[in-house]
C-alpha cells in the first residue's frame, strides 16, 4: 500500500483513543481548520486541514470552507454539504438543479443557507445507496401527522424556509418565490425543493409514503409562523430530534 492516501491515513490516532469532533474543537473553524476532523454521516469520512475529503479511507474529493462551520464540495451530481456543531458535523447532499449547474455554479451561494443543521430532524438523510435506502426504509420512517397539525405547518420541511419565503434556489438565482407543492398526503414543499427531493427518492420527506402531487399555489401571508412549526411538529406529529 505505496498510495499517497494510505500514507496520510496514518496519522489518524490509534482505535480506542481517537477524539470526537467535539472534543477536538474548542471554538468554530475560521474558514478551515489545522486538524484533521473526523466524523460519520452513514459513512467514515475525514476532512483534512487542506480540503481532502475522504469516505471511508478514500480520497472523495476537495471542498471549501464558505462560512466560518460550513464545508462544501461537489460530489458526484450535487453538493455534500457539512456544518459544524457543538455537537459533531452534520451533512446532506443536494442535488444539482440542472445538468450544467456542475460547471457553472460555485459553492458560494449556499453561504448564507441555514437548512442543513435541521435537516435530519425530520428524517432527511445523506444518499445513501439504493440498498441501503431500502434496508433503512422501514427505520427511517416517520409517523404521518394528523390532519389539524398539518394545516399549521407553515415551513418547508426541506429547506427550512417559510412558505411565504424564497427557496434556496430562488435565494440563489434571486427568482420570485415559487409555488408550493401540496401533495394527496397533504404535507407542503417549495416546489423546487421537492423537485430536487424526487430526483433522489420519489417519497414524502415527512412520511415516507409516495408522493402524489395534489396542487400548485402561490402562498398566503398567514402559512408565516415559524416557532409555531417547530411546537406542532415536535409535540402533535412526534418528529422531535431523537437525540
Amino acid at each position: 500500500m505505496g498510495g499517497g492516501s494510505s500514507k496520510q491515513l496514518k496519522h489518524r490516532q490509534p482505535e480506542g483513543k481517537e477524539r470526537t469532533l467535539s472534543e477536538n474543537r474548542s471554538s468554530s473553524p475560521q474558514r478551515g481548520t489545522s486538524e484533521t476532523l473526523h466524523f460519520s454521516d452513514g459513512n467514515q469520512k475525514m476532512l483534512k486541514p487542506n480540503g481532502d475529503i475522504y469516505s471511508n479511507g478514500t480520497r472523495a474529493g476537495k471542498g471549501q470552507w464558505v462560512s466560518k462551520t460550513r464545508f462544501v464540495s461537489t460530489w458526484g451530481q450535487g453538493w455534500w454539504i457539512g456544518e459544524v456543531t457543538q455537537q459533531g458535523m452534520r451533512t446532506v447532499w443536494i442535488p444539482h438543479s440542472r445538468r450544467d449547474e456542475q460547471k457553472t455554479a460555485t459553492c458560494r451561494h449556499l453561504e448564507k443557507w441555514t437548512v442543513t443543521p435541521d435537516l435530519t430532524k425530520f428524517g432527511v438523510q445523506p444518499i445513501k445507496s439504493t440498498a441501503t435506502l431500502k434496508s433503512t426504509a422501514a427505520k427511517n420512517h416517520a409517523s404521518k401527522p394528523k390532519k389539524n397539525t398539518i394545516s399549521k405547518l407553515t415551513k418547508c420541511a426541506i429547506c427550512r424556509n417559510s412558505y411565504t419565503e424564497p427557496c434556496v434556489e430562488c435565494q440563489a438565482s434571486s427568482l420570485p418565490l415559487c409555488a408550493l407543492a401540496t401533495g394527496e398526503c397533504g404535507h407542503k414543499y417549495h416546489q423546487h425543493c421537492i423537485e430536487r427531493w424526487l430526483r433522489v427518492r420519489s417519497m414524502c420527506p415527512l412520511d415516507n409514503k409516495d408522493w402524489v402531487l395534489l396542487s400548485n399555489e402561490s402562498p398566503t401571508e398567514d402559512e408565516c409562523d415559524g416557532p409555531e412549526t417547530e411546537r406542532v411538529l415536535d409535540e402533535d406529529a412526534g418528529l422531535a430530534n431523537p437525540d
